[in-house]
């Protein structure tokens, strides 16, 4: 069988076909095998014919070995792959091509891919494989950086597989990552054994690290190297001369493979075969890069060197001994790691100085012993657990689970491994070098012990996450406390060591803390909360501060999610004691969990106190994923938006974003929620195109994975419908709100505020729309839920207000429309931070009320405050002022003080400016910055034209409009804006003496997009022009 990650994506059925299409020996595409290859073929077989008893569903691939397709077996009710081998046109070589094919599917090996059956077609050997799905070792290596050890292990596992066909008197020939498989369930599997062979008509061989193949020092040729099967970069010597072959060439093929795996690059340079062949028998290996010692061990390279000697009878003896001396390596490095310090090391020194027969079997019992502690953690992970794993995470069909076993095993296996290494280490101190008291071995014991049961607690919880909560498994594997810390003297020190005589019945009132996490993070948060509760009676009475503080923790959790106003208090009783106890990792946990607590509470500020307490504790905790310092950039969303720093949420979310695309992948949902938290932040900035494009890909993310009745979809429309009436399209916005709100009420969940969430802004939508008693509705249930979770002194508290405010104005009820602005003012001021936007959201909407109360006087002292909230809390110079400055500058225009107004819009464009690409880094006339502005520009152009047209200026109000329009072309920032631009474009033309007819279109295109706004008002403005229009 034979791969190609060039020609197919490694993903679903395409990765499965991917490894039986590798096109050439080299590393690059070999277009003239192709073309010898369908030469060769009498026809070319098509979907539904026969293959022997195979039927040909596609072809796959075709290549200097023949070509490949898709079969199907009706006999045993399989998928296999049919390789129809080349090279069948001689008599002798067709024979000899069967013969290998028969006695390659005699192997029968779990490291190499199965052959189920020889035939011939046509005169054509054929040769019927296991079909495989996963991706080529290659592609192993290149999805993300590996570490040494994941390395070896899988290339050992690869070298079984060339053993077992040594053992049957197979050569490989062509061993290559390429040529290994690495299967969904992350077996290793070697491909084509026997089957690249000598050929009449192979063409020469196209390797893309070969330019000339010719070289007057060199013994090669062009028609040597074009009889030679395989590819040359990991071709032994006595290959590229085309001697006769014995399995050291596998071997050779071997340690170049594994050499280029761990250090990034193939041993032996060349820009030519024949320098390549120079460097090797001169054994010129290339320096190895920089950091090499960081990415292996010394051992490694030495034990690699004696295999990639330059004749076969300097290499090891055979491939079995190679794979001997890498696995006794591996073992060696981690039992010395482990003992190096302890002063084993110094006593098999001794040993060889001559100790007495019986001193020597003590030493060697105890060392034995000492393994025998160390590998107790085999009990827990172990090939079964290992299966349980993947059986259970594969079963949920959920794209992302593939990577997320990549990411997880090799942390599991090499968390057992420092476990087995460590509690070995800890033995030797205490029964060989002697140099621990015996209660720094009780400390370090117990350590141990508790890293093992949260080994066990951690494999049972990812062997039993279903489609739901599946996307939870890397984060709940990254909650492994280090097993350094075990065996580091001042964390010993620190470490709570418990009465022997509680110890049973503090394990067992961990497993219920581990077993109310299980549930919580199941969804059943009743059930959790109950047995976190149960946990923290019992810990209470064992009176053992480290656990007491772990089962608060618990039960705080379990209350925050529950909506309990309970949780705060709890999390804090955790918080200072876990602190008091000495449990870094707990007291972190809480402090964060407060912080999310507090923000949304609606205090901001004491959330980024405790963020900040976190930070000090994350310093002392490793984070070798950076999945924790991803979670703090996502949790501080909320701080960034409740303190009004909309630019620190968007930065804090994208970092939130990279992240957690490096820990764990583009596609995974936990991704998903930071890329949903982007889209909330750019909402908040005003970005509704943007971040409507940021919930539409974590949507699109979610959506196969908790389907359609979730809470999650339901909070994705509802913000997807936010952004949508952000833009002016209103009916659009409606039905997502509605739909989002039927969700709701099937999937009852104590996460009320995100219903609220969806009732506020349906009742915009509504209100917008002009159906005033559904608006009615919506807002009443919307503040009956706010108030309950949060009390009547909440941010959400003032905005709904003004909301209702707003509803009054519209069904003209002027008195109770002021007596909601005051109550909402009144709450934000006492609610938001100095100078926050939403403060002037709040102000905004009083603004209408006066206005409509023939107050304008009133509604620009508003206007004015809200500015200079702002200009104190964030400076003269900060694009928030953009949008008060602009409804400032109305007010001035609308009193006909057209040179305030001429300033404050001026003001504000300015500021926009800022936010463009070139922001305005140098000096630059006025029509250069226009052509670089965005949408935060459009209402002061907007403003600047209609303040040109009051005073006559025509072709100044059509300059900026045009600047205006110009922007829509680049932008489309929805219905709104663009009805204003559209419509003050029309009226400067007029002015201006242009284009009457698209003049006209113009204001047609203006009144339709406030039609569909809803905007009643504007459309009657923009009719009552037309009507009087020439």
């Amino acid at each position: 069988m034979e791969s190609s990650q060039d020609t197919l994506p490694a993903t679903g059925e395409l990765a499965a076909a991917s490894t039986v299409v590798r096109l050439s020996g080299s590393g690059e595409r070999n277009h003239q095998g192709e073309r010898a290859a369908a030469s060769g073929l009498r026809r070319r077989l098509d979907k539904g014919d026969a293959l022997g008893r195979y039927v040909v569903l596609r072809k796959l691939g075709a290549g200097g070995m023949g070509t490949v397709y898709l079969g199907y077996d009706p006999e045993l009710d399989r998928r296999v792959a049919l390789k129809i081998l080349r090279g069948g046109t001689d008599e002798a070589n067709r024979r000899a091509l069967l013969r290998e094919a028969q006695a390659m599917a005699k192997l029968t090996h779990p490291n190499v891919v199965a052959v189920h059956d020889v035939g011939e077609h046509n005169g054509r050997v054929y040769v019927a494989m296991a079909f495989v799905e996963g991706r080529t070792l290659r592609a192993w290596l290149e999805h993300r950086e590996r570490r040494w050890r994941d390395i070896l292990a899988l290339f050992l596992l690869a070298g079984e597989g060339l053993r077992a066909a040594h053992a049957s008197e197979l050569i490989h020939r062509d061993f290559k990552p390429d040529n290994v498989m690495v299967s969904r369930r992350r077996e290793v599997l070697v491909m084509d054994f026997g089957l690249a062979r000598p050929s009449a008509n192979t063409e020469p061989t196209n390797d893309a690290d070969v330019d000339s193949i010719s070289g007057s020092s060199s013994v090669l040729t062009e028609a040597t190297v074009g009889h030679i099967a395989g590819t040359p970069a990991y071709m032994a010597p006595e290959q590229l001369r085309a001697d006769a072959l014995t399995p050291a060439a596998d071997q050779f093929a071997f340690c170049v493979s594994l050499w280029e795996a761990l250090y990034g690059e193939r041993p032996f340079d060349g820009q030519n075969l024949g320098e390549r062949y120079t460097n090797i028998t001169e054994q010129r290996v290339r320096p190895l890069p920089k950091d090499a010692r960081s990415r292996a061990p010394r051992w490694l390279e030495q034990v690699l060197r004696r295999g990639l000697a330059p004749e076969p009878e300097q290499r090891w003896p055979s491939l079995g001994a190679l794979l001997d001396a890498l696995d006794r390596g591996r073992r060696r490095w981690r039992w010395q790691g482990a003992l190096a310090g302890v002063g084993v090391l110094a006593v098999g020194a001794s040993l060889a100085l001559g100790w007495r027969q019986h001193e020597r079997e003590q030493a060697r019992a105890r060392v034995a012993a000492c393994e025998a502690e160390g590998a107790v953690i085999d009990a827990i992970w172990n090939p079964a657990a290992r299966e349980r794993i993947e059986t259970n995470l594969l079963a949920t069909e959920l794209d992302f689970t593939r990577d997320d076993l990549e990411t997880l095993l090799p942390w599991l296996d090499d968390y057992a491994g420092a476990w087995r290494s460590g509690r070995a280490e800890v033995c030797a101190h205490g029964s060989i070098a002697g140099d621990w008291d015996a209660e720094r071995l009780d400390r370090a014991a117990w350590c141990f012990e508790d890293r093992r049961f949260q080994l066990e607690a951690t494999v049972d919880q990812l062997a039993t996450l279903d489609r739901k909560t599946a996307r939870r498994a890397v984060r709940i594997a990254s909650y492994l406390d280090p097993i350094d810390s075990c065996l580091d003297p001042t964390a010993l020190r620190r470490l709570p060591l418990p009465p022997p005589d509680i110890r049973p019945q503090l394990q067992r009132v961990r497993a219920q803390v581990v077993a109310a996490d299980r549930l919580r993070n199941r969804g059943e948060f009743e059930e959790a909360l109950e047995l976190a509760r149960q946990a923290r009676i019992e810990a209470e009475a064992l009176d053992w501060p480290p656990l007491l503080a772990t089962a608060r923790f618990a039960e705080g959790r379990a209350e925050l999610i529950n909506g309990l106003p309970t949780a705060r208090a709890s999390l804090e009783r955790a918080y200072f004691g876990a602190m008091d106890a000495g449990a870094v990792e707990v007291a972190f946990r809480s402090a964060r969990s407060l912080a999310t607590t507090l923000a949304n509470q609606g205090s901001p500020r004491e959330a980024q106190s405790w963020m900040r307490h976190a930070e000090v504790l994350a310093a002392e905790l490793p984070d070798p994923t950076g999945l924790d310092a991803a979670e703090g950039h996502y949790l501080m969303l909320k701080i960034h938006l409740g303190l009004g720093d909309y630019a620190a949420a968007i930065d804090s979310s994208r970092a939130a974003v990279e992240l957690r695309t490096q820990a764990i992948g583009a596609r995974h949902p936990i991704t998903a929620s930071a890329i949903r938290n982007l889209g909330m932040a750019k909402l908040a900035d005003g970005q509704a195109r943007a971040a409507l494009q940021s919930f539409d890909e974590s949507l699109a993310l979610w959506r196969p994975i908790v389907g359609e009745r979730h809470p999650y979809v339901a909070q994705l429309l509802t913000l997807r419908g936010e952004a949508t009436l952000a833009m002016g399209e209103v009916d659009r916005a409606r039905e997502l709100l509605e739909r989002a709100l039927e969700l709701h009420a099937q999937i009852p969940s104590p996460e009320q505020p995100y219903q609220a969430d969806t009732l506020t802004a349906l009742a915009r939508a509504q209100l917008a729309s002009g159906r005033l008693e559904d608006a009615a509705r919506s807002l009443t249930r919307a503040m009956a839920i706010r108030r309950k979770a949060f009390g009547p002194r909440h941010p959400t508290t003032a905005a709904l207000l003004v909301d209702q405010a707003a509803l009054a104005l519209a069904r003209g009820d002027l008195d109770q429309a002021q007596a909601h602005c005051a109550r909402g003012l009144a709450i934000a001021e006492l609610v938001l931070e100095p100078g926050h936007p939403e403060f002037a959201r709040v102000q905004e909407r009083c603004v209408q009320v006066d206005l409509a109360r023939g107050e304008p006087e009133q509604a620009e002292r508003r206007r004015q405050d809200a500015l200079s909230r702002l200009e104190v809390a964030h400076g003269t110079r900060d694009p928030r002022l953009i949008t008060p400055l602009v409804q400032l500058a109305d007010s001035q225009r609308a009193r006909a003080d057209f040179e305030a107004a001429r300033a404050s819009y001026a003001r504000a464009l300015d500021l926009a400016a800022q936010l463009a690409p070139h922001n305005g880094s140098s000096p630059r006339g006025d029509q250069d910055r226009d052509l670089e502005l965005g949408p935060p520009a459009l209402p002061c152009l907007v403003g600047l034209a209609e303040l040109a047209l009051l005073e006559g200026d025509g072709a100044e109000a059509l300059r900026r409009a045009e600047t205006a329009e110009a922007i829509l072309d680049r932008a489309r920032p929805g219905p709104r804006p663009s009805a204003e631009v559209r419509f003050v474009h029309a009226k400067a033309l007029v002015r201006s003496g242009g284009d009457l007819d698209r003049a006209r279109r113009l204001a047609e295109r203006a009144r339709d997009a406030h039609a569909a706004a809803h905007d009643d008002a504007a459309v009657a403005e923009v009719e009552r022009w037309l009507s009087l229009m020439p």
